[in-house]
């Protein structure tokens, strides 16, 4: 830019002077050409081999949060709006809450789509998950609206790689991350999840157990991509296999095992399943950290965009409700906080404890 316009005032004063010869440039046109090599040769580098240090893997540094889930029973609740009041009613009469703020509860849907190959080997052998979630409605609204995909900041999709393990440590150091070219839009965390445990298929539900199951996850999710991606666009990048590597950092094993062992170029991702659900979202706090604001999400699913949202349907009985501590929503919650014996975990755990014994939280779902 520099040489440019130096070259161009060169010339202007040449113009005013009316000098005949001078004009030309032999050096410009190669030191241009010479310019965008280095900036094409740098943009390929940088996508598709070299990382900067600790890209790929995040230790120490990586979000930790705690998951608290437990499945709802919808023949309790009419709509939405009703089971957001009911549960606003549970959490309101807990001491292990300070407030809950239901004029400010959000309602938004979503489409998710799980991908996995022909054979399962993503769930099957690295005990993974894969997913497409796009965002239907206006977001952040407080009320539940028909109008899909036709309001300003509707249609964004996230793609999401979660490894499953058996401690913290293990995942912080598991090599899965974004590729380069999404490192402004990735975000990666270890979540430790308590839910209850789930029976067989086939099998007679059992009682609630007096201490929940639990499990850890390393997620890697990309958000903000275009609302028309989709299958068939991540199919194209690059084929099979390289399909995921096209946008995440892989590692050859995780903490459950070799990860996509057997695949080869040519393995394809498909649709293992989709559906639709309502993701209304509660602020409270708890009375440990009345200055820290936390969500609950009630989640209720549906087989087709028709049936989520026409009054009075009945969602899915694998619907349900959550909340966490820490991780990137947080801020104001320390390290320490999340420890087992931290004052926030107790509390967190106490408010579990009442709402798994609500008469609409089922028995192990």
């Amino acid at each position: 830019m520099l040489y440019g316009l130096l070259t161009f005032l060169l010339r202007l004063k040449k113009i005013k002077r009316k000098d005949p010869l001078g004009y030309d440039d032999p050096v410009g046109p190669v030191l241009l050409v010479i310019v965008l090599c280095g900036a094409v040769g740098t943009y390929l580098l940088r996508m598709y081999t070299f990382k900067w240090p600790g890209e790929e893997v995040h230790t120490a540094d990586t979000p930790f949060s705690k998951e608290f889930e437990m499945g709802v029973m919808p023949s309790y609740f009419v709509n939405e709006t009703a089971a957001i009041a009911m549960v606003a009613r549970a959490m309101q009469a807990s001491a292990s809450v300070s407030s809950v703020t239901l004029a400010h509860a959000t309602f938004e849907l979503f489409r998710q789509t799980e991908l996995d190959t022909a054979e399962d080997l993503v769930v099957n052998q690295g005990r993974s998950k894969v997913k497409l979630t796009t965002r239907l409605t206006l977001k952040g609204a407080r009320y539940m609206s028909a109008n899909l995909g036709s309001a300003p900041g509707t249609g964004s999709t996230d793609l999401t790689l979660s490894v499953k393990g058996t401690e913290r440590a293990q995942l912080a150091a598991t090599a899965a991350n974004c590729v380069g070219r999404y490192a402004a839009h990735c975000e990666v965390k270890v979540e430790q999840n308590f839910h209850m445990e789930k029976a067989e298929v086939g099998q007679p539900r059992s009682p609630r157990v007096p201490l929940p199951a639990t499990s850890w996850q390393r997620s890697v999710k990309i958000s903000g991509m275009p609302h028309t991606t989709s299958l068939t666009t991540i199919g194209d990048h690059l084929r099979g296999c390289g399909d995921l590597r096209g946008y995440f950092a892989l590692p050859p094993r995780v903490p459950a095992g070799p990860f996509l062992l057997g695949t080869e170029d040519e393995e394809r991702l498909y649709v293992r399943d989709e559906f639709y659900y309502w993701k209304v979202k509660l602020p409270f706090a708890l009375a440990q950290a009345p200055s820290v604001y936390l969500y609950a999400s009630l989640t209720t699913k549906y087989e087709s965009p028709q049936l989520a949202v026409l009054p009075l349907q009945t969602p899915r009985e694998d619907s349900e409700l959550s909340f966490k501590i820490g991780g990137n929503q947080n801020h104001g919650v320390e390290v320490s906080d999340l420890n087992s014996d931290g004052a926030l975990s107790l509390a967190a755990h106490d408010l579990y404890r009442e709402l798994r014994s609500a008469p609409w939280v089922s028995d192990n779902a």
